[in-house]
């Protein structure tokens, strides 16, 4: 019995593979179109301002393809407590905001080397 010839079958591979991507669809992009909100000279000023100002802070930055931008970060807040002898029970110390002078510290930071002073 005579053997036929193996057909080459990397034609027909080929061929196939070539109709299936004629017929694959166009992934849709998420590249820039015109009138998109990240073209817009004064979005790209604002928003660059607004995440370098985060970045320094320590927050993280998540910018989304429509524009909005979301920061995530945490405040650390110091109390101080004293003793009150007369009514027997902790007291918490009045902390205020931000001073407009930024060479002074802030009432936390300065309560911080208050109890670091104590401690040396």
């Amino acid at each position: 019995m005579a053997k036929a010839p193996k057909k080459d079958n990397s034609k027909e591979v080929l061929r196939s593979f070539i109709n299936f991507r004629k017929s694959d669809q166009p992934i849709q992009s998420s590249e820039l179109q015109p009138g998109d909100v990240m073209l817009d000279s004064r979005y790209i000023k604002q928003s660059s301002a607004l995440i370098s100002d985060a970045l320094q802070k320590g927050f993280d930055v998540l910018q989304m393809s429509n524009g909005d931008i979301v920061t995530t970060g945490t405040k650390t807040v110091v109390y101080k407590y004293t003793w009150d002898d007369e009514g027997g029970k902790l007291k918490r110390s009045s902390v205020t905001s931000k001073r407009a002078n930024k060479d002074e510290l802030e009432p936390e930071e300065e309560i911080v080397l208050e109890a670091l002073e104590d401690v040396e």
